[in-house]
């Protein structure tokens, strides 16, 4: 959740990124493919509220496309994260974040996508979290939002 709150307040950068970047011919360029090593990340799983101390990389890509008039903004980020809960059972956790900042002459939105996941390696619970969200960036409003979690295992 907090990655998302972080993606939701990155949408007022974008929009003034956007608003600098000039149109021309097609291009799209990555502009930055960063890893990070993440240490000691805590977060609970939220089907039995175990606290579990997990590590591992982050993916970080950014694109920019320019065409007519038009600006794309692409960032994707994957987290692979291991850990272990205070019961001593292993996990697993995986997260994406997929956002698309469109800046146009006639319109500008957001569309962010994002999952966590995070598997025991034993028969304790699963946790499964997804949102999506879209902004209409020309007046900073949600047009829409959606959220659905889910307990298996």
């Amino acid at each position: 959740m907090k990655r998302l709150a972080a993606c939701v307040s990155a949408t007022l950068l974008f929009s003034f990124v956007g608003g600098l970047v000039t149109s021309g011919p097609a291009a799209a360029d990555t502009i930055l493919n960063l890893t990070f090593v993440l240490v000691d990340e805590p977060q609970a799983n939220a089907c039995n509220g175990e606290p579990v101390v997990l590590s591992g990389q982050e993916h970080l890509v950014l694109a920019i496309t320019v065409s007519d008039g038009n600006t794309l903004i692409k960032v994707h980020t994957d987290t692979h994260l291991k850990g272990i809960g205070t019961s001593l059972d292993t996990y697993v956790d995986s997260e994406t974040n997929d956002s698309e900042y469109h800046f146009g002459p006639s319109d500008s939105f957001a569309d962010i996508v994002s999952t966590h996941l995070l598997v025991s390696q034993s028969n304790t619970p699963n946790f499964l979290l997804v949102t999506t969200t879209k902004i209409d960036l020309s007046t900073s409003l949600f047009v829409s939002r959606g959220a659905g979690t889910k307990c298996t295992g």
